[in-house]
């Protein structure tokens, strides 16, 4: 596989746009713009980049009502697309039996931005008590229409709290017949119903021209962002997986690592795949930010597996490809690649029955790559190839180990299977261990903790009749002194009856706090869901005891303790805990770093602080729409809280750089 290597630091260092630090509800600055050409990597094309330094400040944005609420009833039959205001059409198809009752509409003014004011509507939608779900073409019967003033990218917003949170961007060649289609962002027919009254808020659809002043406007004064021109297409962290909510069947699995971020505790490092799998791309940056050195790797392998690095300054990646059904060939492949990009030595588990079953991995279940003690683990969630025994494809983790100096496997540290269903995983090198989380649906049921082959049951979850179903995600884990200390997010009901559907209850955020020496730790082999306090040693909540009966058809009693909640969510509809990060601050002092949705939307993303006994800092601070890669990990340099999120119609990476 051929490498490309640019190194030129005086030209990268063109390819940033630095959008200053920002004040929440405070000044608004406009921006001189200064353009720069990147040179690209293999091809050697040109692609522009803006500048944008400070300049004078002006007054925080205004909101102001503009002309009188719009109500429109449909009633009878009709198929018609019809003007409301200038810029908002609606798109409507309807009878006596199915329709869309009526729409209200409140057009406001946002002033402050720059010198050019643009129109903010709020909308409600009432739906027909006749409506039938499962009618045809359900979504072609209420649609918003969108006409811009100039033909240019636009994204569309919902405002609340003073903050424009950022739902999608348009580009302008969507415009059909001068018009951008809301629909799907919007989702008016896909969340309404028999009887159902639809409040969508506040949004507008502004010029991508403003982006600088609406991020200024809407993150709070300790949060700085960096735009940084990347060539390529990097996740989209503002429009893709964003289906995958609270009230989803995949939100219990995880996804392949999109944008890494690494440090030593010193510069930031970035690495990250194209969209289209081809490259995956090392980016190192300065103390301030600036871009340093990048790397590209060429691979036939599109899936992303993980990144680190070892204490001489080589690199370590994953990458894998899946396999037909039957078909043993190596698809997982660890690369150890030299500081300036040369590919060293690799090595490739063995893919075959008796050691690694592996037909796609990373699949239902993400990856995790760390280095330590001249070793590199990589823990990660595959789907098998189909089982002899009952001719089914069976998922589950394994762990795999190679010395990073030979690249050499260490099979007696390595492990074939780590949990069953291992549909979520997580890994730090402590010092001494490398030490392991499965968020297991089946054996066990619940998250696994495990180091030197040893695992515990740490927390568990309730059972319905169809219970493949965790209503849990896992945050990271932590090493203290005498303990782990694990984050999640999780609904507090652990009633069996509350779990026939994807959301029974809030999502919370809950922390708890595990023995070191867990794997030397007796419980009973006959109880293994009731969670021993000798294991999970935070005084937290205890649950009642409930029971389930696993796939084996065999009876088990369950219990959690010492469940510290260090949220207290209660509508399901309106407020929800998602893609939950762990970062440790100081000896005891911790950031709780997690996406605010509703049952369905995404609504903020937010920060809290906490010590190791749960007690609340610092209650949640609003980020705007400061998005999160599901599973992700930020980092912490010099105090600083920082994560990379990309837009791939912009072929850029936004850097968030949180002093907390």
């Amino acid at each position: 596989m051929k490498n490309t290597i640019l190194n030129n630091a005086k030209k990268m260092k063109k390819n940033r746009t630095i959008q200053s630090k920002i004040l929440s509800y405070g000044f608004i600055f406009f921006l001189s713009l200064i353009p720069f050409y990147l040179p690209a990597q293999a091809a050697k094309t040109k692609k522009p980049f803006l500048v944008k330094n400070t300049a004078s400040a002006s007054g925080a944005f205004t909101l102001t009502v503009s002309g009188p609420k719009i109500i429109k009833e449909y009633k009878g039959y009709k198929d018609v697309t019809e003007e409301i205001t200038p810029e908002i059409y609606v798109q409507v198809k309807y009878d006596e039996k199915y329709r869309a009752e009526a729409i209200e509409l409140q057009r406001y003014a946002v002033a402050g931005l720059s010198t050019i004011e643009y129109p903010a509507f709020h909308l409600v939608a009432r739906f027909a008590k006749e409506v039938q779900p499962s009618f045809n073409n359900y979504e072609e019967f209420l649609k918003i229409l969108y006409k811009p003033s100039i033909k240019e990218d636009h994204s569309l917003y919902f405002i609340n709290d003073n903050k424009f949170h950022l739902v999608r961007g348009f580009k302008a060649k969507e415009l059909v017949g001068g018009k951008f289609n809301l629909d799907s962002a919007l989702r008016l027919t896909k969340e309404g119903g028999a009887g159902v009254t639809l409040e969508k808020g506040l949004f507008a659809l502004i010029p991508d021209s403003e982006i600088g002043n609406i991020e200024r406007a809407s993150s709070p004064e300790n949060l700085t962002i960096y735009t940084i021109g990347v060539p390529g297409e990097p996740f989209d962290s503002w429009s893709e997986e964003q289906n995958i909510s609270p009230d989803s069947h995949a939100e219990m699995t995880g996804t392949p690592p999109h944008i890494i971020n690494y440090t030593d505790g010193g510069k930031l490092t970035v690495a990250w795949i194209e969209s289209n799998g081809s490259k995956v791309h090392i980016q190192e940056f300065s103390k301030d930010f600036e871009p340093e050195k990048e790397i590209v790797y060429n691979t036939t392998f599109p899936i992303f597996g993980g990144f680190t690095k070892d204490s001489k300054g080589n690199y370590f990646l994953v990458v894998a490809k899946s396999n037909r059904d039957g078909e043993f060939s190596p698809n997982i492949k660890l690369v150890k690649l030299d500081s300036k990009g040369k590919e060293l030595k690799a090595f490739s588990p063995s893919i075959d029955r008796e050691s690694f079953d592996v037909m796609k991995p990373i699949e239902a279940g993400t990856s995790r790559v760390v280095f330590g003690n001249g070793k590199v683990a990589v823990h990660l969630g595959k789907i098998q190839h189909k089982n002899k025994a009952d001719g089914l494809n069976h998922q589950s983790g394994i762990l795999f180990i190679v010395n990073s100096d030979t690249m050499e496997f260490l099979k007696d540290e390595s492990q074939t299977w780590t949990a069953s269903h291992s549909f979520d995983q997580r890994m730090i090198f402590d010092g001494t261990d490398f030490v392991k989380l499965d968020l297991a649906d089946a054996f066990p049921r619940g998250i696994s903790i495990s180091k030197k082959n040893s695992a515990k049951l740490i927390f568990t979850y309730k059972a319905g009749k169809m219970y493949q179903k965790t209503f849990t995600e896992l945050g990271n884990l932590v090493s203290l002194r005498d303990s782990y200390l694990v984050l999640g997010a999780a609904e507090k009901d652990f009633n069996p009856a509350n779990a026939e559907v994807y959301l029974n209850d809030s999502r919370n955020l809950f922390i708890l706090k595990v023995a070191k020496n867990f794997p030397e730790i007796k419980v009973d082999s006959k109880l293994p869901y009731m969670i021993s306090k000798d294991v999970v040693i935070s005084k937290g909540e205890d649950s009642p005891e409930i029971s389930f009966v696993d796939y084996a058809g065999k009876k088990f009693p369950q219990k959690r303790v010492g469940v510290i909640w260090l949220t207290d969510f209660k509508n399901k509809d309106t407020e929800n805990i998602l893609r939950p990060k762990l970062i440790q601050l100081e000896e005891d002092k911790f950031l709780a770093l997690y996406e605010k949705w509703s049952a369905n939307t995404y609504l903020t993303t937010e920060y809290l602080l906490f010590n190791s006994s749960g007690k609340i800092l610092q209650s949640p601070v609003d980020l705007g729409s400061a998005r999160l890669n599901r599973k992700d990990d930020p980092v912490l340099i010099d105090g600083k809280v920082i994560w990379t999120a990309g837009k791939k119609d912009k072929g850029e990476l936004k850097v968030f750089v949180l002093k907390p």
